[in-house]
Protein backbone atom coordinates (compact mmCIF):
# COMPACT_ATOMS: atom_id res chain seq x y z
CA UNK A 1 0.00 0.00 0.00
CA UNK A 2 2.97 2.34 0.26
CA UNK A 3 3.62 2.49 -3.50
CA UNK A 4 1.93 5.41 -5.28
CA UNK A 5 0.15 3.18 -7.80
CA UNK A 6 -1.33 0.95 -5.08
CA UNK A 7 -2.34 3.04 -2.10
CA UNK A 8 0.04 5.98 -1.92
CA UNK A 9 0.73 5.25 1.74
CA UNK A 10 -2.88 4.64 2.80
CA UNK A 11 -3.33 2.57 5.93
CA UNK A 12 -6.91 1.51 5.16
CA UNK A 13 -8.96 0.91 2.03
CA UNK A 14 -12.38 -0.30 0.97
CA UNK A 15 -14.29 -1.10 -2.19
CA UNK A 16 -18.08 -0.93 -2.23
CA UNK A 17 -20.17 -2.27 -5.12
CA UNK A 18 -23.87 -1.85 -5.75
CA UNK A 19 -25.31 -4.06 -8.46
CA UNK A 20 -28.73 -2.92 -9.60
CA UNK A 21 -30.39 -1.76 -12.81
CA UNK A 22 -30.75 1.74 -11.33
CA UNK A 23 -27.26 1.95 -9.78
CA UNK A 24 -26.23 4.85 -12.02
CA UNK A 25 -28.95 7.05 -10.51
CA UNK A 26 -27.03 7.11 -7.23
CA UNK A 27 -23.72 8.23 -8.73
CA UNK A 28 -24.27 12.00 -8.54
CA UNK A 29 -25.82 11.95 -5.03
CA UNK A 30 -22.95 9.73 -3.87
CA UNK A 31 -20.31 12.03 -5.32
CA UNK A 32 -22.04 15.01 -3.72
CA UNK A 33 -22.11 13.33 -0.30
CA UNK A 34 -18.44 12.43 -0.60
CA UNK A 35 -17.37 16.06 -0.93
CA UNK A 36 -17.12 15.81 2.87
CA UNK A 37 -14.74 12.84 2.72
CA UNK A 38 -11.54 13.04 4.72
CA UNK A 39 -9.66 10.42 2.68
CA UNK A 40 -9.37 9.82 -1.06
CA UNK A 41 -12.51 8.55 -2.77
CA UNK A 42 -13.65 7.79 -6.30
CA UNK A 43 -16.99 6.59 -7.63
CA UNK A 44 -18.03 5.40 -11.07
CA UNK A 45 -20.92 3.57 -12.67
CA UNK A 46 -21.38 1.36 -15.75
CA UNK A 47 -23.72 -1.43 -16.88
CA UNK A 48 -25.73 -1.55 -13.64
CA UNK A 49 -22.66 -1.43 -11.39
CA UNK A 50 -21.84 1.40 -9.01
CA UNK A 51 -18.27 1.17 -7.73
CA UNK A 52 -16.84 3.18 -4.84
CA UNK A 53 -13.16 3.08 -3.94
CA UNK A 54 -11.85 4.59 -0.71
CA UNK A 55 -8.32 5.16 0.62
CA UNK A 56 -7.67 6.55 4.10
CA UNK A 57 -4.72 7.05 6.41
CA UNK A 58 -6.43 4.99 9.13
CA UNK A 59 -9.59 3.13 10.08
CA UNK A 60 -11.27 6.13 11.70
CA UNK A 61 -11.09 8.18 8.50
CA UNK A 62 -12.25 5.19 6.46
CA UNK A 63 -15.23 4.68 8.77
CA UNK A 64 -16.16 8.37 8.45
CA UNK A 65 -16.07 8.23 4.66
CA UNK A 66 -17.97 4.92 4.50
CA UNK A 67 -20.70 6.42 6.70
CA UNK A 68 -21.12 9.28 4.21
CA UNK A 69 -21.45 6.82 1.35
CA UNK A 70 -23.82 4.46 3.14
CA UNK A 71 -26.24 7.29 3.90
CA UNK A 72 -26.76 7.59 0.14
CA UNK A 73 -26.57 3.90 -0.73
CA UNK A 74 -29.17 2.89 1.89
CA UNK A 75 -31.68 5.24 0.22
CA UNK A 76 -33.45 6.20 3.42
CA UNK A 77 -33.45 2.76 5.04
CA UNK A 78 -32.52 2.79 8.73
CA UNK A 79 -29.05 1.80 9.82
CA UNK A 80 -28.73 -1.88 10.63
CA UNK A 81 -28.71 -2.75 14.30
CA UNK A 82 -25.52 -4.40 15.46
CA UNK A 83 -25.02 -6.21 18.71
CA UNK A 84 -25.19 -9.59 20.28
CA UNK A 85 -27.88 -11.87 18.91
CA UNK A 86 -30.01 -13.84 21.33
CA UNK A 87 -28.77 -17.35 21.90
CA UNK A 88 -30.98 -20.23 20.89
CA UNK A 89 -31.84 -22.53 23.76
Amino acid sequence: MSRPALGNGAGAFATVLRLAPDAAALLDPLRHALTGAQGRVAASSWNGILALRLLAPDGAVLRHDLALALEVLREGLPRPVSGVAERCV
